[in-house]
């Protein structure tokens, strides 16, 4: 398990447009010594993942304006082999919903709500 120290050097994009979400994903990152940025849809989820170098972003599937599976193929478009992990955020948690984006370059799946450990062990293993 990394220290609290090794998390504050991995770099987070959280990409969600729940201000309510927001909120609770930063505390709990901050609770894993992870300061994250933040996009409030998809697309500025891939402004920002263009201008700078993120090693995880937390996507939420469903946003206005572009959502989180058009958002992650862009990324991956323009970043190629350089992408981060792109893991999926979502209350969604129907089989065909979760194939789609595993399919489409999303890494991982974390339904809502998530819990302390599901989000540890995530910047664990993708962070």
């Amino acid at each position: 398990m990394k220290s609290t120290e090794e998390n504050r050097s991995c770099s987070v994009l959280l990409a969600e447009d729940s201000k309510i979400n927001q909120k609770l994903m930063v505390l709990m990152l901050g609770k894993l010594g992870v300061q994250p940025s933040i996009a409030n849809n998809g697309i500025q989820a891939v402004e920002v993942a263009l201008e700078k170098r993120f090693d995880l972003i937390l996507m939420d599937m469903h946003m206005p304006g572009m959502d989180g599976l058009e958002a992650t193929k862009q990324i991956r478009a323009a970043l190629g082999d350089s992408s981060p992990s792109i893991v999926a955020l979502t209350a969604d948690v129907v089989q065909t919903s979760i194939d789609q984006a595993l399919r489409n370059g999303i890494d991982a799946y974390l339904t809502k709500p998530i819990s302390m450990d599901m989000l540890r062990e995530c910047i664990e293993k993708y962070g």
